[in-house]
């Protein structure tokens, strides 16, 4: 009888126990995707060391430096809180899980400031476009204020072990809004790089310009490629956490992909940001059109080319050549702008782009 009563009751030391077995595994499954993505976070926080201490001592610290640091730092706080939460007996988990609710909108705002810098550089020019992305940004301010009030965090049975007890359907506020901002902007951006292609759009090459970068300069065949790949990361982790929110499961379980979308966006974010403040784009840029003139050298030099060819060669190239300048004008506007962010063109940075 004995043996038989220890059997109904649950172990105090093991948290799981005071859980349905399909929750228990709901729970364990969401503590390891967390630990997984703290523990790639921190990989990329240490293997970029040496680049953020590069942007403050060797460049001037401005918006778009302050707002890579505060999501560097806020998101790396938030994922390190999120591992405690569901690993380590801390008892006060309402406590805990309030203020991770209300530190969220940091994480997610600063990181979204990221892309809006990146818009705002390329349409410095047209102040009606910038005003709508600021909006929108306001906006996933405003979504992500959410967090704080639809969830709510408890302790599993009588342990000091923590999990979510409640979360709103309203919270998939903080998800939609943000996507819906990237991919404004990232229709936008690809809209105006589109621009610069060598070549008269129809739908084929317009299509292959869009989605492969085709006939751009490399400049702008580098930002449209970095932009492609932190919106689809943003829009796959999105999606999934926005889905999740909606099946029936256990409270935790709906939000198991809220850390690797935080995570992963914020990742693609800093090295897009990085890419540009380091000038990679505009080494691609020098590397490939160095290739290009090579090729056209040997092209024109060949044996065996009718005088009247090479003259119609020497005219297009000429052509190309004014073509080119503009669209190198333009880019190099852009560069300095994602370089220096609310700055203007100063001598630092028109030396940093010859």
């Amino acid at each position: 009888m004995a043996d038989t009563a220890s059997e109904d009751l649950p172990n105090p030391f093991t948290p799981m126990a005071f859980l349905p077995p399909d929750v228990a595994f709901h729970v364990t499954i969401k503590t390891y995707v967390v630990v997984g993505t703290a523990a790639v976070l921190v990989w990329d926080v240490l293997n970029n060391l040496r680049g953020d201490y590069q942007l403050l001592a060797k460049y001037p610290i401005r918006i778009p430096t302050l707002a890579y640091f505060l999501s560097r730092f806020s998101t790396l706080i938030y994922i390190i809180n999120c591992a405690v939460f569901d690993t380590i007996p801390v008892n006060a988990c309402a406590e805990l899980a309030l203020a991770m609710d209300w530190f969220f909108p940091v994480v997610i705002s600063s990181t979204s400031l990221l892309f809006l810098l990146r818009a705002r550089a390329v349409f410095n020019d047209n102040i009606y476009i910038v005003s709508l992305f600021f909006f929108t940004w306001f906006a996933v301010v405003g979504g992500s204020l959410t967090s704080g009030l639809g969830t709510e965090g408890g302790n599993i049975g009588t342990t000091k072990y923590c999990w979510y007890t409640s979360v709103k359907s309203y919270v998939s506020a903080s998800f939609i809004i943000p996507l819906v901002h990237d991919t404004l902007i990232f229709i936008a951006i690809s809209w105006r790089l589109m621009g610069n292609a060598h070549v008269d759009h129809n739908f084929k090459s317009g299509f292959r310009t869009l989605l492969l970068g085709h006939y751009l300069p490399a400049f702008s065949r580098a930002m449209l490629q970095d932009g492609q790949m932190y919106y689809l990361s943003s829009l796959t982790t999105g999606l999934l956490s926005v889905i999740l929110l909606f099946i029936p499961a256990a409270p935790t379980y709906k939000i198991l992909f809220t850390v690797p979308n935080v995570a992963l966006t914020h990742i693609m974010a800093c090295r897009v940001f990085r890419n540009t403040k380091f000038g990679r784009f505009r080494e691609a840029s020098i590397s490939t059109m160095q290739l290009r003139f090579t090729a056209a050298n040997d092209r024109t030099t060949g044996p065996g080319i009718p005088l009247s060819l090479a003259r119609q060669a020497r005219i297009r190239r000429r052509s190309d050549s004014n073509i080119q300048n503009i669209t190198d004008r333009e880019e190099k506007d852009i560069a300095i702008e994602l370089s220096d962010g609310f700055s203007k063109d100063t001598p630092e940075n028109q030396k940093s782009l010859e």
